[in-house]
């Protein structure tokens, strides 16, 4: 289902029977796809295409808008000719977009945080490396002007 057009509702890999669908359903389901609400909804067999998917959703029934508020069978005992097609609004809800860029914010800050812990181990394997051989030069200047007074 893409936002605006009429299309068969796919959840799981397969259709949903519209035994106890309602608009809450629609809303609810729509809202859950990152959309305000839905246009339309309907059902029947409509298209070729419905015998090629299994029916993964049966008795979707919503008290609210709200998917949280609804129940639904794994186990349908439904035809194709009740199958669901959905059109929801096209405007992606507030919470939606909240979540994406909650989402997004926290892969920049983790891709953040592990770009600084590589450059901070990068930085002491540097000093790490120059003190050692700063040592080394120490030394060896030391005991090459020790070994003529031997």
């Amino acid at each position: 289902v893409d936002a605006g057009v009429l299309g068969l509702l796919i959840v799981n890999g397969g259709t949903v029977c519209d035994d106890s669908f309602s608009d809450y359903s629609a809303d609810a389901i729509c809202r859950k796809m990152g959309y305000n609400d839905k246009i339309c909804w309907t059902s029947g067999r409509k298209w070729d295409i419905q015998s090629n998917y299994g029916i993964t959703l049966d008795e979707v029934s919503c008290s609210s808008g709200e998917w949280s508020s609804c129940s639904y069978l794994l186990s349908p005992n439904c035809g194709h000719d009740e199958d669901v097609f959905l059109r929801c609004d096209g405007i992606e809800s507030d919470e939606s977009k909240s979540k994406k860029m909650s989402a997004t914010t926290i892969i920049v800050i983790t891709v953040g945080v592990i770009v600084g812990v590589i450059l901070f181990l990068i930085a002491v394997a540097h000093v790490y490396v120059y003190y050692v051989k700063r040592k080394k030069e120490k030394s060896t200047d030391c005991d090459s002007a020790l070994r003529p007074l031997l």
